[in-house]
């Protein structure tokens, strides 16, 4: 249920329709964009420690929480700092989501992980799509009715996901002293970087994934008709 509810973003498909009705331009959308991608950078490994330091189920419960206030906030918001805060509170939700729900399946599948983990995270990963595809269209459908109907849609998602979160087991992961903690983060930190940097089909992905946005936008803004001009809208 929790892998389901993940998958839940009723409002992707309007998110940009439903900003440009709350008066905000095509600037402020990649502004909110970037505000994302740089709240789960700084996020994602402090909510790593975290997660190895005491039961990874309040990390998970917590991402959760954290995008139900973010998709709340954003079905309410209208002024341009509302939003912002919405989109941090998001970017801070995925980070504790992604490697915490990642290493506690990994360690519910205890001395079987190495046989199965990957059939259940191929299994798990179709579960969450299909659930992204139906709440796209969804979506789009209680847009029609009301514009601000598929963020609270996803923020009511995100605390079913909260919720069954609760009922797994505990996960507790053991005590470790601070400084060597930090000192094993840092190092995985330097290591990912230098893999990051010397392979190239990573590089190629981490690029196009970060660019797809662009030409998603401008194919928004030739479909709805806008033209930017100087940063705003004309």
């Amino acid at each position: 249920m929790a892998t389901v509810a993940s998958g839940l973003g009723f409002y992707v498909p309007v998110s940009a329709l439903f900003l440009l009705s709350r008066g905000q331009s095509l600037s402020d959308i990649f502004i909110f964009e970037t505000i994302l991608g740089a709240s789960i950078l700084v996020a994602e490994v402090p909510s790593g420690i975290v997660a190895d330091r005491i039961d990874r189920r309040w990390v998970i419960i917590a991402g959760f929480g954290f995008n139900a206030v973010a998709e709340t906030l954003f079905a309410l918001a209208g002024p341009h700092l509302a939003f912002s805060v919405s989109f941090a509170l998001s970017g801070m939700g995925i980070a504790m989501l992604t490697g915490a729900l990642d290493a506690y399946i990994y360690d519910a599948l205890g001395s079987a992980a190495e046989d199965r983990g990957v059939g259940v995270w191929g299994h798990l990963s179709s579960l969450e799509l299909t659930a992204g595809v139906i709440a796209s269209a969804c979506g789009g459908l209680l847009a029609a009715v009301d514009i601000t109907w598929p963020a609270i849609a996803t923020a009511v998602a995100a605390s079913i996901g909260a919720l069954a979160t609760g009922l797994l087991p505990a996960q507790p992961t053991g005590t470790s002293s601070p400084t060597r903690e930090s000192e094993s983060s840092l190092d995985q930190l330097r290591q990912g970087v230098v893999l990051l940097f010397s392979t190239p089909i990573l590089l190629h992905v981490v690029a196009a994934s970060g660019a797809c946005f662009c030409p998603a936008s401008s194919s928004w803004q030739d479909f709805l008709g806008f033209e930017c001009r100087g940063g705003g809208v004309g």
